[in-house]
């Protein structure tokens, strides 16, 4: 009858030591604790970026960056994008605009220094940015149906000049590094 006991009770004790130590290992990052303790979201990857650290930039309006983009067919792309766009401008104005792309093709940055990437328009802030999107899919590898899906994130009115803070988003989830910003 002791033995029973005995054995009983061994039995409890290793179930409830294998209950507090898993035997496998997923390998799998575990969440970051927020300040309350609990376990949060597991931080951001980009599997593209294995053994590399962070993508190139090319500045796509100076002679090397040009020279760089050619390598790639993405930032070739939006190269030729960057072209299309500064052929409809004055060429004072041309000379101005700048582009920044990087290995994906990724447009990170495009302005005019001293100027308006387009002429003024009469109408909401968020329909001109659309519009602008829309008539320049090409600069930013969106189609009509992408920029119209774009979840509008934050409107900010300094003085007359409006940023717009947009979302990519793939059914309700946002798309990892898919914001455009739009003065």
């Amino acid at each position: 009858m002791i033995r029973k006991i005995l054995l009983v009770a061994f039995l409890g004790v290793a179930l409830a030591a294998a209950a507090m130590f898993p035997s496998t290992n997923s390998g799998a990052a575990r969440g970051v604790p927020d300040k309350g303790g609990r376990l949060g979201p597991l931080p951001d990857f980009d599997i593209r970026l294995v053994n590399k650290g962070e993508f190139s930039d090319y500045d796509l309006t100076s002679q090397a960056g040009r020279q760089g983009a050619a390598q790639n067919a993405a930032a070739r792309a939006r190269t030729l994008a960057v072209d299309h766009l500064r052929s409809g401008l004055r060429p004072d104005v041309a000379q101005n605009v700048r582009a920044v792309a990087n290995d994906t093709g990724a447009l990170k940055s495009l302005f005019i220094e001293g100027g308006a990437l387009s002429a003024p328009r009469s109408d909401t802030a968020d329909n001109i940015a659309r519009g602008f999107l829309n008539r320049n899919t090409g600069l930013f590898a969106l189609g009509r149906a992408d920029v119209a899906s774009l979840k509008l994130e934050k409107e900010d009115n300094d003085r007359g000049t409006v940023f717009l803070e947009y979302a990519q988003t793939v059914g309700d989830l946002k798309v990892y590094e898919g914001q455009v910003q739009v003065a």
